[in-house]
């Protein structure tokens, strides 16, 4: 099973792409970094438990 996270931001999408990270709150990374593997329900419930950042677009001038 592959756990594609839907579309990405608005922003990220606009700017070409069409994957983007997935941040993971600091409060579950230890759950995430030692899973119960009889519970795949908990994992995909700390990726669904994620902040939704706001990437803002950046130009960078030539050198």
């Amino acid at each position: 099973m592959v756990f594609r996270p839907g579309e990405p931001p608005a922003e990220v999408a606009t700017a070409g792409n069409d994957r983007c990270i997935i941040p993971i709150k600091p409060g579950n990374l230890d759950a995430w970094l030692n899973p119960n593997h009889g519970d795949l329900a908990a994992s995909y419930a700390i990726l669904e438990d994620r902040p939704r950042p706001y990437y803002a677009p950046r130009v960078d001038k030539a050198a």
